[in-house]
């Protein structure tokens, strides 16, 4: 995991903003939807790293 590009582009946004949220990541396609959320495909904003985010029902 550690040498993981995607991972070293984490561990940087959290460094910077001291957190990481749903406002890091523009979200391209929705890919699913389930009983208790939806699944999206994103990317962590300033880079070109893909993500799968699952955004939950409260």
């Amino acid at each position: 995991m550690s040498k993981d590009m995607r991972w070293q582009a984490i561990n940087h946004t959290m460094k910077q903003n001291g957190f990481l949220g749903l406002r890091h990541f523009n979200l391209l396609k929705k890919l699913g939807c389930r009983d208790i959320g939806t699944t999206y495909l994103a990317e962590l904003v300033g880079t070109n790293y893909p993500f799968s985010i699952k955004v939950m029902d409260n």
